[in-house]
């Protein structure tokens, strides 16, 4: 066996994920909970309000049909925001990206893997019980004190889509 270094050139594969990079700056992923899964419920509101009450808090005021006057507050529990600004997410996206660009996948194949990797990091935070915990009657009307987590529509509504 010869001690002597042996120099490989793989320019075309080195050319293709060049050529791949290029074209992925001209497509985008989107994450979350898209217009396709907001099927509002016949009796509340649609899915986008509730990601939206939950990701960012909301203070709502009622007036009961007695005319009785009531606050309802919901409190931040960040699935989006915080998922996307975990270190762990972004480097197991980063991994993925990585290993199917350099295994010479195409560009939508590759974004189409870090969207997948991304909705799947949502659904586990979703499922993570995000504190503070619920309300005493909150748990009590859904019979858990899981947050975020009533029916699962929320955690089943998170989609990609790489256009």
């Amino acid at each position: 066996m010869s001690n002597r270094a042996r120099i490989i050139k793989d320019e075309d594969h080195l050319s293709g994920i060049v050529r791949e990079i290029r074209r992925a700056r001209y497509q985008r992923i989107n994450v979350g909970i898209l217009g396709k899964e907001d099927r509002k419920s016949d009796d509340g509101p649609s899915l986008i309000d509730i990601g939206r009450a939950n990701e960012f808090g909301v203070t709502i005021n009622r007036t009961s049909s007695k005319g009785k006057r009531f606050r309802i507050v919901i409190p931040e529990r960040s699935f989006l925001r915080s998922t996307a600004d975990d270190p762990a997410t972004r480097k197991t996206i980063f991994k993925k990206a990585s290993r199917l660009l350099f295994r010479g996948a195409k560009a939508k194949a590759v974004l189409d893997g870090i969207g997948l990797a991304f909705a799947a990091k949502i659904r586990d935070k979703i499922r993570s019980n995000i504190p503070p915990a619920n309300a005493d009657s909150t748990a009590a009307r859904k019979g858990s004190k899981r947050t975020l987590i009533d029916t699962g529509r929320l955690k089943n509504a998170i989609a990609h889509e790489v256009k």
